[in-house]
């Protein structure tokens, strides 16, 4: 009787730790952001998720064959792809002799408001797929893809001289700074770097897009901006960039998309698999865009 009371404990004892285990947490992984590499961080930095867009890049398209399309179409761009559209421009007339490409540059929102207004524009490309999105809903573009990504840094005079060490340094009293107009996707990017670290910086001003943010720091008016980092390697040592860590950063995709109403539909296609061709991922690597 002794020895079976004894089992019965045991067994007893057994059933509760195991109910006991049952009735603990699982083990997971802390959720706890990392922390932060910049030294002017003043709050915890947000999850390190660098994402704004799905930046997926479809790098498997082919280049139209040679001196097969003829005509000319109107590309309308996103400023912070200026040079790189330049650049795109010129290579596929010379590799498309009878082919013509005509660009124009502008904030994102406002080339969308000017193709659903009837511009007549062959292709579109913009710095986020928020903006092209209201390009489809409004029937203004058809199959947009991503051709190529970018995120966001600090620009400053040339060398620097109010020793801007990051993000946090915008809250200083001593500095001034600007950022794109909201309602445009530097401007939306911008704040939400801001924000994800909790830095309540206020800016001087609000700019129509990336490229007048760059004029402002350029001639002085301002100390800094916050602008892509195509367009600090673009001033190149005319600015100072300061980088912004990848935990506190934000990427964007860039949709690119033949228009609807495109007068010349099948050049629109050809430049549009050129830019996306291994030749156009080239460069807009030269460029500083990633993906």
């Amino acid at each position: 009787m002794t020895l079976r009371r004894s089992r019965l404990i045991v067994a007893a004892a057994m059933l509760a730790a195991a109910t006991c285990a049952s009735c603990a947490s699982p083990s997971t992984p802390s959720t706890s952001p990392p922390s932060s590499p910049g030294a002017d961080a003043t709050t915890a930095p947000a999850p390190a998720t660098t994402a704004s867009d799905d930046c997926r890049v479809d790098h498997d398209i082919a280049a139209p064959d040679r001196d097969t399309v003829t005509g000319s179409i109107r590309v309308l761009g996103a400023a912070s792809l200026t040079g790189a559209f330049g650049a795109l421009a010129d290579a596929f007339e010379r590799a498309q002799p009878r082919a013509h490409v005509e660009t124009s540059f502008g904030a994102s929102s406002g080339l969308v408001a000017q193709l659903g207004a009837g511009d007549g524009a062959d292709v579109l490309a913009t710095a986020d797929t928020t903006t092209m999105n209201r390009a489809v809903a409004d029937h203004s573009v058809t199959a947009p893809a991503t051709f190529t990504c970018n995120s966001m840094a600090i620009i400053t005079a040339k060398g620097n001289p109010l020793h801007i060490t990051g993000l946090a340094s915008l809250a200083r009293s001593d500095v001034r700074f600007v950022l794109c107009a909201a309602e445009v996707p530097c401007g939306r990017l911008g704040r939400e770097v801001l924000a994800r670290v909790g830095v309540r910086a206020r800016p001087v001003g609000s700019e129509a897009d990336v490229k007048a943010v760059v004029a402002k720091v350029g001639l002085g008016e301002v100390d800094a901006g916050i602008a892509y980092v195509t367009d600090g390697r673009a001033a190149g040592d005319t600015l100072t960039t300061i980088p912004i860590p990848a935990a506190q950063n934000v990427t964007t995709a860039y949709p690119i998309a033949v228009a609807t109403h495109a007068g010349n539909p099948a050049t629109a296609r050809a430049f549009i698999a050129f830019v996306r061709s291994t030749q156009g991922r080239k460069i807009l690597d030269d460029h500083g865009f990633t993906g």
